[in-house]
């Protein structure tokens, strides 16, 4: 049976990775509470997503090229369209008990300590691709549907 009510957040979760003694990097997990997003709002989010990439891409190749034309001072200097602060702040709404303070305690979810969480490197860019693989990845068969690529190299 399928409900139209939609909960309030999910619970998924999440893996940042942080450096470690010794040169490596270390996972450390929790389990975040996301927005229950529409369809629309979806779409939103993952096209910032994509400009802001794109705009990452481009300064990288300017910077690659070694470049110093006016295009190239533009691409560098041109604000990007977001960050990954501001998507993973419109899509977390919680956290379980995982994330504690240097006691050991369990924090509280609030803004101040949503600020200090994407403060951390890394943080706020694993929230916010956690919270697109929570929303799946369409089947071979739908792909197949929609004219992807399978559909097209079969």
């Amino acid at each position: 049976m399928f409900h139209l009510y939609q909960p309030d957040y999910i619970e998924w979760p999440v893996s940042v990775d942080l450096p470690a003694k010794g040169g490596i990097k270390k996972a450390y997990k929790f389990t975040a509470h996301f927005h229950v997003l529409d369809q629309d709002d979806c779409f939103e989010l993952q096209d910032q997503h994509n400009k802001m990439l794109v705009a990452l891409r481009r300064r990288l190749q300017v910077l690659q090229s070694f470049s110093v034309d006016a295009d190239a001072e533009e691409a560098v200097n041109t604000p990007l369209p977001c960050t990954y602060q501001d998507l993973a702040d419109a899509v977390l709404c919680g956290w379980g008990e995982e994330i504690v303070d240097e006691a050991g305690e369990p924090v509280e979810y609030s803004e101040a300590s949503k600020a200090k969480l994407f403060k951390i490197q890394g943080a706020a860019s694993a929230v916010f691709n956690a919270w697109l693989q929570s929303l799946g990845t369409p089947s071979e068969k739908s792909a197949t549907k929609a004219g992807g690529f399978r559909a097209k190299n079969s």
